[in-house]
């Protein structure tokens, strides 16, 4: 038997796509790499959102801040106070009737628009907490989302491994063209059957990384596509909720000149009483009137403090709020640009149909040439084949080499350590987890 005159073209093929599976092994594992990082980089973000949710539900329900009702209710006692503080000097001073139906029309406007303002609040707190706790509840739909992606990230290990002991097989495949050239014709015989069965079944090998890689984009796709859509709800949520909170906040500061203007409207009370101390002398009365005044004050000033209080725990809670919205909007825009920039299948499904088209043509090459094989050349190839089974770290690849295998050998049921079953999830590479 002579030497196929294109041996040295298939030794200068293997060897391109032995150079080309390398690369491609180390090229998806960048991307893995580089995924794993932004995964870690996304759950940073995501606890920080969780963080400021949670953050924002405390403040909301801290013991010392009030509640809207609450403001309500302290507000209509200060007016009420006021209201009444209006009514004892009109009662006690009525020569001053103008100046105090004066003050009850600048109290009773006071009065109309604060109730305005405070009734566009009705509910925003309990509002605002009810959407941060939902967020909250986003957040724990999320992390399993996280942990499906981790756990298919083994693929690539797999894929890895898989790309390197195809890659063996075709040094192997070279090394068997070497030694065709030590013109003994019985091994050379043996030898090219050996090399055309190990290329069929490193086809078969491909096909099976092709699928695989398939399955996995399918996931690690879908993995990514739920979690944009529970971010993305998360976005339009915090946006929302900033919003009702920057709004509560506006409304809170326009109240403050109402408050202001009680405070106006008791300083002009205690103006009268002085007036009318002056023209009565009457001390008594007059220490009686004042202290009542200074208290009716202290009321309108308490509701003040209350007020710029609470703006202040306002400023916390959008701080945190904003945190929120921003951190959200970060991961939907990460999430986004890691879906679209996904390539490992596009780069292994380009790379292996080029290999694989490359050994379907040798085989083609290699089949019409065949020579007869007897009954010897049969039983060597069939425990060089077996030996090779010793190569794979995954059931996947033995139950592959199990199924070309029999089809070699219709009379064999294959090598005796490959498993009788497998299950096409991931997650059976036992040997390797």
């Amino acid at each position: 038997m002579t030497v196929p005159a294109n041996g040295l073209a298939w030794k200068s093929k293997l060897a391109g796509m032995t150079a080309e599976l390398k690369n491609l092994s180390q090229n998806t594992e960048n991307e893995f790499l580089s995924m794993g990082k932004q995964l870690q980089a996304f759950t940073e973000i995501f606890n920080q959102s969780t963080f400021s949710a949670s953050t924002i539900v405390q403040m909301m329900n801290a013991d010392d801040r009030l509640t809207n009702k609450e403001f309500n209710h302290q507000f209509e006692q200060t007016y009420q106070a006021v209201d009444q503080t209006i009514q004892t000097i009109a009662e006690k001073i009525p020569d001053f009737s103008h100046q105090t139906q004066s003050l009850t029309q600048e109290l009773n406007q006071s009065k109309n628009n604060t109730q305005r303002l405070l009734g566009q609040l009705d509910g925003a707190d309990h509002y605002i907490t009810e959407q941060c706790e939902k967020l909250k509840k986003l957040s724990f739909l999320v992390t399993p989302e996280i942990g499906k992606i981790v756990s298919t990230l083994q693929y690539h290990d797999i894929a890895r491994q898989q790309m390197e002991h195809i890659s063996a097989a075709l040094v192997m495949i070279d090394a068997d063209l070497s030694k065709m050239f030590s013109g003994q014709e019985e091994e050379e015989r043996q030898i090219l059957h050996r090399i055309a069965r190990m290329i069929e079944l490193q086809i078969a090998q491909i096909r099976n990384v092709l699928d695989e890689t398939t399955d996995a984009t399918k996931k690690i796709s879908l993995y990514f596509q739920q979690i944009f859509e529970l971010i993305k709800k998360q976005t339009v949520d915090a946006n929302v909720i900033l919003k009702k909170a920057q709004a509560g906040c506006n409304v809170f500061s326009r109240v403050v000149p109402e408050l202001e203007t009680l405070l106006d409207i008791v300083s002009s009370s205690k103006a009268i009483a002085m007036k009318w101390n002056h023209a009565t002398a009457d001390e008594a009365h007059f220490s009686e009137l004042n202290r009542y005044l200074q208290a009716v004050e202290a009321v309108c000033q308490q509701s003040l403090a209350s007020l710029q209080k609470y703006l202040a725990d306002d400023e916390a809670i959008i701080h945190s709020m904003n945190q929120l919205s921003q951190a959200t909007r970060q991961l939907e825009q990460d999430i986004t640009q890691l879906i679209n920039n996904l390539q490992f299948d596009r780069i292994i499904h380009s790379e292996l149909r080029t290999t694989n088209a490359e050994l379907v043509s040798m085989l083609k090459e290699i089949e019409p040439i065949l020579p007869d094989i007897t009954a010897d050349d049969v039983s060597l190839l069939k425990a060089d084949l077996e030996e090779w089974v010793q190569h794979y770290t995954m059931n996947h690849e033995r139950e592959v080499h199990a199924g070309v295998f029999a089809k070699f050998f219709q009379d064999d049921k294959g090598p005796e350590n490959s498993p009788s079953g497998g299950n096409k999830d991931l997650g059976d590479n036992v040997e390797l987890w």
